[in-house]
Order: C-alpha cells, then sequence, then structure tokens
C-alpha cells in the first residue's frame, strides 16, 4: 500500500522560522511533490538550506513505512495460514455421523466396519428420568 502523505515534523516550525511564508511554502510543495514523485528538490531561494535535510527525513519515514507495512504484510500471511490450517484439521475431524451409523474402512487387502468416533465433550443421550429406574 502506497502512502499518500508526507511527514512534516512539528519541529520544521521552530528549525525552519527564519524562511518567509514563501520559502516555507515552497519547500512543503517540493517536499510533497518529493514524497509523491521521488524527484529531488530543487529549491530556489533560502529553502535551499534545508532542502536536503527534509529529503533525507521524508526517505527515513517512507523506509519506516515500508518496514512496517511488509511486517504486518507477512503477519497477515502467516495468520491466514494458520486459519487455513485450522479450518482444514477442523473439517478433516468433523464428526457429521451417529453412533448408530458405521462405516468401511480399507486398510490394505482387508476391510472392516468402524463406529464414528463421537466428538469432543459430546453430551450422552440419558432418559428423562433415569435415576427412577431402580425405583420403578
Amino acid at each position: 500500500m502506497a502512502r499518500d502523505y508526507a511527514a512534516v515534523p512539528h519541529e520544521y516550525m521552530e528549525e525552519m522560522s527564519r524562511l518567509s511564508d514563501a520559502e516555507f511554502g515552497r519547500l512543503m510543495r517540493a517536499l510533497l511533490n518529493y514524497s509523491r514523485s521521488g524527484e529531488p528538490i530543487a529549491p530556489r531561494g533560502n529553502e535551499r538550506f534545508y532542502a536536503e535535510r527534509v529529503m533525507a527525513e521524508e526517505d527515513r519515514h517512507r523506509k519506516s513505512y515500508e518496514e512496517l507495512s511488509e511486517r504486518n504484510s507477512r503477519a497477515g500471511k502467516a495468520s491466514a495460514y494458520a486459519r487455513q490450517q485450522r479450518a482444514a484439521y477442523a473439517n478433516e475431524t468433523n464428526d457429521t455421523e451417529s453412533d448408530s451409523e458405521t462405516k468401511t474402512e480399507k486398510k490394505g487387502f482387508f476391510s472392516y466396519e468402524k463406529k464414528a468416533p463421537r466428538g469432543y465433550a459430546a453430551q450422552q443421550k440419558k432418559s428423562r428420568n433415569a435415576w427412577m429406574k431402580d425405583y420403578d
């Protein structure tokens, strides 16, 4: 994802206080152009004394943003992969058959019937008055 802004720290106000409004405005316009296109700043007036510093600061901010974006991208891909693996495992272990159904499995030359396993923490069916069976 590309940046759509230029970093302008508040310290520029104090640091560049000797520039006139016109010079400061030209420098900021050149900074925005540099941030968008990468075209180096070609200052005309007193802003030439700050051009190198402004470009270096912008390059540092761009590099930091790209590193953060790359790190977030890798983390997102790893998270998506983990979710896919968990979903695949859940689909493999998901049991839709009841206990009474059997399925035939083949191993080598032999086939055998096997009851479907109960799911984790499956509730056992109990008759409503199971405790009364001894008293009937």
